[in-house]
C-alpha cells in the first residue's frame, strides 16, 4: 500500500469513537482515488471470489458499504469494514491489526454509552470547609429553578460544593458523571445521559421527544439535577437544550460559554484559614489534632500558597498529618517545597500525590493501584480483598489506610471511589510498579467474580418465578440473597459491569464479555435497560463472530435480535440470526442445541412482521419440535404463544385455541408465572375477536393481575388494553374511556412506542364512539409518531381503516381504506378479507 495510505490510519493512537474510524475509511479512500462505492462492492465481490466464497454471498449492498463512511454510527458492520479497507489497498498483513483497532473503537463507543444515575446521592466528605458564599449563591440559582454552572481547576473540590448544595435542599437529587475529563473512561454520550435520567425518573428510555421530554420528566419530579465533570456547554446543551428552566448544577473543569441562562460560579482555592480549618478538621477527626497545636498560622497560609489552595491537595496534607503524629505542619509544608521543581498546579499536586502514595504501606499501596487499573467507579471490601487475592479483613485494614489518607472518596456502606486524578496517577503507578501479569491476574479475578455474581443474581431472580437460568459451560456459586436484594445489586453495580464487560476482550479475556452478556440479558430486557443491552449483546456477537465461539455466537444474536425486534428494527435482528445460522450451519455444535430453537423463534417474528406466515409458522414448529425432544418446558412455551400470534394473525382462531391452550397447561405445569401471564393476554385477545366478550375481560383481567404482580409493565399495558377494547365492543364507552386513559399513561411511561401508539387507537376508536371526530383525529395523528417507518403495519392499517371509516369525504375515505386493505395485505392479516375491497378512489 502507497505510503500515503498508510498515513490515512493513526496507527500509533487508538480510536476514541466509531467516527475516527469512518474518517480513516473516507481517508483510505482518498487516498486510493476516491473510487465509487459500486466499485468498492466489485473488489470486495473480487476479494470473496478469489477465497471460494460462493458467488450468492460476496456482494454488499451499496446502502451498507455507504453507511461505514458516515459518522453518527451506532454500530458499524465489522466484517464489511474489513473488506472495505482490503478493497481500498490495506495489506492482508494488516488485517489483524486494523480489526483490532475496530474492536477498540466500538469498546470506545459503547464505553460512552454507559451511564449512571445516582438518586441515592452520596453525601459530600466529612471534612469539606468553608465555599459559604459559594454555596448561599448556588442555592439561591437552584431554588428559583435556575442553572449553576461550577468551574475549576481539577482537584478544586467542584464535585463536593455540588453535593455540599444537594445536601441542603429537601427535594432530592440526581446525580450524573458525564466523565468529560475523565483520561480514563470516554466522555458520556447526550443520548446515553438522557436516557439514563429518563429511566432514573421511571419514564422509560425511549428517545421519543428527545430534550422536551426530558425537561418535563425533570421538572414533574422536582429534584435538583447534577452533572458532574461536563466537557463544555456543548455536551451540556446537547442533554439538555439550550433553554431550560429547571434546577441544575453543572461542574467543570471548561468555563461557562455560549449562553446566559446559567449562574456562573468559579471556585479559587482556598485561604489560610480555611486550610487551617480543613486541616484541624482532618486531624482531629484521626484523635491527633494536637498536631497543630502552637502551629504559626503562617505555615497553613505558605500551605495555601503553595497548593494553590486547592481541596484535594491540602486534604492530602491533613491526611499525613492524621496518621503521622510525629511531623509537624511546618515540616510537611517544607517538605512539599524541596519537592516542587516549578510552581504549576499540575506539579503541585503530583507532588502532594508523591508523598501520600510513597507514605503509604505496602498493601494499602497495591490496593490503590490495582482499583485505578480496573475500570471500575467503586471498590467495597470483598471486591478489594479480590482483587488483591488476600482476607477481607487485610483488605478491610488496606481500605482504612487509603480512606485515612484522603486517596480514596467515600461512598457509603463500606464502598470507596476514587478522584479522576488520583485514578490517573495511581494507574501511571501500576503500569510502572505491578508486572502484567500481576495486573492481568487481577482484573481476570475481579471480572470473574462480577460474572459469577451476575448468574448467582440471575439464577436467584429467575427461582422468583419458577424458571431457570440459562444452561452454561461454567460455574458459578449460588447466592443467598433475595429478588430484590439481587435487583438492588444489579442496579448499583451496572455500569461497572458493562464497562468491565467492553473492557475485556483488550484485556486478553473475552469469556467474560460473553459471560456478563449472558447472564444480565434476562434482567436488563424486564429492567428497562433496553439501549445498554443492545449495545453489549451486539459487542458479544460482533467478538463471537470474530473468535468463532459458535455458543457465544448464537447467545449473543439472540438476544441482539430479541430486542432489535421488540425496538421495531427487524432488518437488523435478521442481519444478526443470519450471521448466526450461516457461521452455526450446525446445531450440533453447540453445547446448548436448544438454542437454535430459539433462533428460529425469534426468527418467526420476522417473518410475522413481513407478513410471511407459512414460513413463520414452518419455523416455529421447528422450534416447538426441538424444544419439546429437549424437554425444555419454558423455551416450549415462548414458542406455542408466538405459532398463536401467527395463528391469529391469519385469522385461524380454531388452531390458535388449541395452541394456547396447550402454552398455558405447559406454563402453569413448570409454574412459570411470567408465560402465564404472556398466555393469559393472548387468550383474551382471542377471545375478543370470537366475540366472546364475558370471557375476554375474565381472561384480560387474570393476566394484568398476573403481570401487576410480577412488575411486567408491558404485559399489564396489553391486557388493559384488550381490556378497554372489549368494554368498547360492549358499549360501556365511559368505563373503556377510563380505562385507555389509565393504559396510556402507563404506556407512555413504559416508553416502548409500540404500546403507546396502540392504545392511542384505541383512544381514538372510542373518541369516535362518543362522537368526538376531532380528539379521535387528533389520536391517530399521534399515534403515528410513535409507529416504526416501515413497520407496525397491522397498527398503520387500523389508522388508515379508523380514518377511512370517520371520513366523509368518498375519495378520502376510498384512499384509507385502500392503504389499510395495503397494509394489512402486506402482514397477511385475516383484516385484509374483512375489510373486503374498498372501492376505487375518484
Amino acid at each position: 500500500m502507497p505510503s500515503d495510505s498508510v498515513a490515512a490510519i493513526d496507527w500509533a493512537n487508538p480510536p476514541a469513537s466509531l467516527d475516527q474510524i469512518a474518517r480513516e475509511l473516507r481517508a483510505l479512500r482518498a487516498a486510493d482515488g476516491a473510487p465509487s462505492f459500486a466499485e468498492i462492492g466489485r473488489r470486495i465481490a473480487s476479494q470473496r471470489g478469489s477465497r471460494g466464497v460462493p458467488e450468492h454471498e460476496r456482494r454488499i449492498p451499496r446502502t451498507t458499504i455507504y453507511r461505514c463512511f458516515q459518522d453518527g454510527r451506532r454500530r458499524i458492520d465489522t466484517d464489511a469494514v474489513i473488506e472495505i479497507a482490503l478493497a481500498l489497498g490495506l495489506p492482508p498483513s494488516l488485517r489483524q491489526r486494523w480489526a483490532a483497532r475496530l474492536r477498540l473503537a466500538r469498546a470506545a463507543s459503547d464505553g460512552a454509552a454507559v451511564a449512571s444515575v445516582r438518586d441515592d446521592v452520596p453525601a459530600p466528605v466529612p471534612y469539606f470547609t468553608g465555599r459559604t458564599a459559594e454555596i448561599t449563591r448556588i442555592l439561591d440559582v437552584v431554588t428559583s429553578n435556575g442553572l449553576a454552572w461550577v468551574s475549576a481547576m481539577a482537584g478544586a473540590g467542584k464535585t463536593q460544593l455540588a453535593l455540599r448544595v444537594a445536601q441542603e435542599l429537601s427535594t432530592g437529587a440526581l446525580f450524573l458523571d458525564l466523565r468529560g475529563h475523565n483520561a480514563e473512561s470516554p466522555a458520556v454520550t447526550p443520548s446515553a445521559a438522557q436516557r439514563a435520567i429518563l429511566r432514573r425518573l421511571g419514564a422509560g428510555e425511549s428517545e421519543v421527544g428527545g430534550v422536551d421530554r426530558l425537561q418535563q420528566a425533570l421538572k414533574n419530579s422536582g429534584k435538583l439535577l447534577v452533572l458532574d465533570d461536563a466537557a463544555n456547554t456543548d455536551q451540556v446543551n446537547e442533554i439538555l437544550g439550550s433553554h431550560t428552566r429547571i434546577p441544575v448544577i453543572v461542574t467543570s473543569r471548561a468555563p461557562m460559554s455560549g449562553t446566559s441562562d446559567w449562574a456562573h460560579v468559579e471556585l479559587s482555592g482556598l485561604g489560610a484559614r480555611e486550610t487551617a480549618t480543613l486541616l484541624r478538621t482532618l486531624t482531629t477527626a484521626s484523635g491527633n489534632s494536637v498536631t497543630l497545636a502552637g502551629e504559626p498560622e503562617e505555615h497553613a497560609e505558605h500551605l495555601a500558597e503553595i497548593t494553590g489552595g486547592l481541596p484535594l491537595a491540602i486534604a492530602l496534607v491533613g491526611g499525613r498529618l492524621a496518621t503521622h503524629p510525629g511531623w509537624t505542619l511546618a515540616e510537611h509544608v517544607d517538605l512539599m517545597r524541596r519537592r516542587l521543581a516549578a510552581p504549576r498546579v499540575d506539579d503541585e499536586l503530583r507532588a502532594e500525590l508523591d508523598i501520600s502514595y510513597r507514605a503509604l504501606p505496602a498493601s494499602a499501596g497495591r490496593l490503590l493501584r490495582a482499583f485505578a487499573d480496573v475500570p471500575v467507579s467503586e471498590v467495597d471490601v470483598e471486591e478489594a480483598a479480590i482483587l488483591m487475592n488476600i482476607s477481607t479483613e487485610e483488605a478491610a485494614e488496606a481500605h482504612g489506610v487509603l480512606a485515612g489518607a484522603s486517596l480514596v472518596i467515600p461512598r457509603g456502606e463500606g464502598r470507596l471511589g476514587l478522584h479522576a486524578l488520583v485514578r490517573a496517577y495511581a494507574k501511571e503507578q501500576s503500569e510502572e510498579t505491578d508486572s502484567p501479569r500481576t495486573r492481568d491476574a487481577a482484573f481476570h479475578r475481579l471480572g470473574q467474580h462480577f460474572a459469577r455474581r451476575v448468574w448467582a443474581a440471575y439464577e436467584t431472580l429467575s427461582a422468583e418465578i419458577n424458571d431457570v437460568p440459562r444452561r452454561t459451560t461454567f460455574e458459578y456459586p449460588s447466592q443467598a440473597w433475595s429478588a430484590e436484594e439481587a435487583s438492588a445489586w444489579l442496579q448499583r453495580r451496572l455500569p461497572s459491569l458493562l464497562t468491565l464487560a467492553h473492557a475485556a476482550p483488550e484485556r486478553g479475556h473475552p469469556e467474560l464479555l460473553f459471560r456478563i452478556s449472558e447472564g444480565l440479558s434476562w434482567w436488563m430486557n424486564f429492567a428497562g435497560h433496553n439501549s445498554d443491552a443492545l449495545r453489549l449483546h451486539e459487542a458479544a456477537a460482533d467478538l463471537a463472530a470474530d473468535v468463532g465461539d459458535h455458543d457465544a455466537l448464537a447467545m449473543a444474536s439472540l438476544d441482539s435480535g430479541q430486542l432489535l425486534v421488540n425496538s421495531q428494527r427487524p432488518e437488523e435482528a435478521q442481519e444478526h440470526f443470519e450471521r448466526a445460522r450461516h457461521l452455526i450451519a450446525d446445531a450440533g455444535v453447540l453445547s446448548d442445541p436448544g438454542t437454535a430453537g430459539l433462533i428460529e423463534n425469534m426468527s418467526a417474528l420476522i417473518d410475522l412482521r413481513h407478513g410471511r406466515l407459512e414460513r413463520a409458522t414452518r419455523s416455529l414448529r421447528r422450534a416447538v419440535e426441538i424444544h419439546e425432544e429437549r424437554d425444555e418446558p419454558v423455551r416450549l412455551v415462548s414458542a406455542l404463544i408466538n405459532l398463536s400470534v401467527v395463528m391469529h394473525t391469519a385469522g385461524d382462531f380454531a388452531q390458535e385455541r388449541e395452541v394456547l391452550d396447550r402454552a398455558l397447561h405447559a406454563a402453569e405445569a413448570c409454574g412459570n408465572t411470567v408465560l402465564q401471564a404472556n398466555t393469559l393476554v393472548n387468550m383474551a385477545e382471542l377471545k375478543r375477536a370470537t366475540h366472546d366478550y364475558a370471557g375476554a375481560l375474565t381472561k384480560a383481567s387474570s393476566g394484568v393481575a398476573l403481570a401487576r404482580e410480577l412488575g411486567l409493565i408491558y404485559l399489564e399495558a396489553a391486557g388493559e388494553i384488550t381490556a378497554a377494547q372489549t368494554l368498547r365492543d360492549l358499549g360501556d364507552l365511559p368505563e373503556a374511556t377510563d380505562r385507555i386513559a389509565q393504559v396510556l399513561s402507563l404506556a407512555k411511561d413504559l416508553g416502548v412506542e409500540v404500546v403507546t401508539a396502540e392504545a392511542l387507537i384505541v383512544r381514538a376508536q372510542i373518541s369516535a364512539d362518543c362522537g368526538d371526530i376531532d380528539a379521535a383525529r387528533a389520536s391517530l395523528v399521534e399515534a403515528e409518531t410513535y409507529l416504526a417507518a416501515d413497520g407496525d403495519l397491522d397498527l398503520r392499517g387500523r389508522v388508515h381503516q379508523l380514518r377511512g371509516e370517520m371520513s366523509t369525504d368518498p375519495g378520502d375515505r376510498s384512499r384509507e381504506l385502500a392503504l389499510a386493505k395495503a397494509a394489512y395485505d402486506r402482514t397477511g392479516s385475516y383484516r385484509a378479507e374483512l375489510l373486503g375491497d374498498p372501492a376505487p378512489t375518484t
